[in-house]
């Protein structure tokens, strides 16, 4: 982070790990240093390493705990004045089931702040067709615009 800030990289978006107190370590670590972060609890249930997914439940309960603390942290000033901001981060469409997916968007367009969504979309034609198979013909860029459709506007 601080090497960022000293290229001239004023703001980033990180997609954490699914670990919510790793998660936050990382949201603090940005305080602590100054840089403006966008930080993610990356949230996946399924297709992804064994040790690696988490019951949707688990995810969606991480990543409202690390949104609470994120904005907990850097109490004293308003919340559009934060240095680091929670994401919500379903780390990628195939690995998110459409419970989580859907979860999600509830908890985005819930959120009073206004809180952004941030994934990767399909890299490679391969992963475009896996989504597609996965989703009834849908691609990552329509499904993500249901996760997020409150936020995508502002």
């Amino acid at each position: 982070m601080a090497c960022l800030l000293r290229h001239g990289t004023t703001t980033a978006m990180y997609f954490a790990t699914i670990h919510v107190d790793a998660t936050c370590a990382l949201a603090d670590a940005c305080v602590a240093v100054g840089q403006r972060a966008f930080v993610g609890k990356v949230n996946m249930d399924r297709h992804g390493p064994a040790d690696y997914c988490e019951t949707t439940l688990q995810s969606l309960e991480g990543s409202a705990e690390v949104t609470r603390r994120v904005r907990a942290s850097q109490r004293g000033e308003p919340v559009e004045h934060h240095l680091v901001r929670p994401v919500l981060t379903p780390r990628f469409v195939p690995t998110c089931s459409p419970e989580l997916l859907r979860g999600l968007g509830a908890m985005a367009a819930m959120d009073p702040h206004g809180i952004r969504v941030q994934s990767h979309i399909s890299e490679s034609d391969g992963e475009v067709a896996f989504t597609a198979r996965l989703h009834d013909g849908q691609r990552d860029a329509a499904l993500l615009d249901q996760v997020g459709r409150c936020n995508l506007n502002r």
